[in-house]
Formats: structure tokens, C-alpha cells, sequence
């Protein structure tokens, strides 16, 4: 089983290394200084302040972003398909073309996307519940309001 756990770390090194390309290829780019900024006064009590790209963002940037959120993914799912290896004691676990690590919008996204990992402790799917993106304040369908509104 540990073989597995390898794999999955050897995928979050590649993760790294991808994160660390795309912080060069940024800062190429803003090196350059894409953008300017732009004041028209449109009468004595009120500015209009204009945000100009002057050069748009290298095609490479999305590229390795991209890769490097595939990279992400890849380690994710190794990593829970190792848990249920190590948890079943069987490689390949239970129903393992199904198991794929959970991201979800909504808490019934969650409960749908679950179904695919009974062969885990409910303890181990209250965790990941616990860690996804609409639990946060932040998250993807949160109930935040702009402080500019």
C-alpha cells in the first residue's frame, strides 16, 4: 500500500513544480508592466480611474496553470484511492473506478459525490466534508456581500 501513498506524493511534487514555473512565467510577465492606469476627470467632484492592459497575459501562463491544476487533481485522487486501498486492505479497492476525491459546491454535491467512497470510515468522509469549498465563507455559492455594495 505504501507504493500507492508514493505515487500520490510523487504527483504533489510535480504540483510544486508547477506552482513554481508559473510564479517565473508571472513574474515575467508583470516585469513588463502590462497594465496602466488611467484618471479622466469627468467633472470637478468625480474621477473616472481606468485599469488599461496594455499587453495581455502570455497564453503559456493559462497553459501551465492548467497543468498545474490537473497535477493538483491527480494527486487528490491517488491520495483517496490509497486511503481506500490501506482502509479496504484490497488493491484495488472496492468499486476503484469510481473513486475520485471529492470538490463540491453544495452540501448536496457533497452527499451525491459520497456515494462513491462508502468503502471509507464515516469519520474519513465527515473530514472531507468538512474541508470542502462551501464550507468556507469564501467558497464557491457563498453568502458573502461585496464591502463596495
Amino acid at each position: 500500500m505504501q507504493e500507492l501513498y508514493n505515487r500520490a506524493f510523487a504527483r504533489l511534487d510535480r504540483v510544486a513544480g508547477k506552482h513554481q514555473e508559473f510564479a517565473q512565467c508571472r513574474a515575467a510577465y508583470l516585469s513588463t508592466h502590462p497594465w496602466d492606469v488611467d484618471v479622466r476627470s469627468i467633472d470637478p467632484s468625480t474621477l473616472e480611474i481606468l485599469t488599461v492592459m496594455r499587453q495581455p497575459a502570455p497564453v503559456e501562463l493559462a497553459l501551465i496553470f492548467s497543468e498545474w491544476l490537473a497535477a493538483l487533481r491527480a494527486s487528490l485522487d491517488n491520495a483517496i484511492y490509497a486511503l481506500a486501498a490501506a482502509v479496504t486492505g484490497q488493491n484495488p479497492p472496492p468499486h476503484a473506478s469510481a473513486i475520485q476525491f471529492p470538490i463540491c459546491s453544495t452540501p448536496d454535491d457533497f452527499t451525491r459525490q459520497a456515494n462513491r467512497l462508502k468503502m471509507l470510515p464515516p469519520s474519513i468522509v465527515d473530514a472531507l466534508e468538512k474541508a470542502q469549498p462551501y464550507q468556507s465563507p469564501w467558497g464557491p455559492v457563498s453568502q458573502r456581500t461585496s464591502p463596495w455594495t
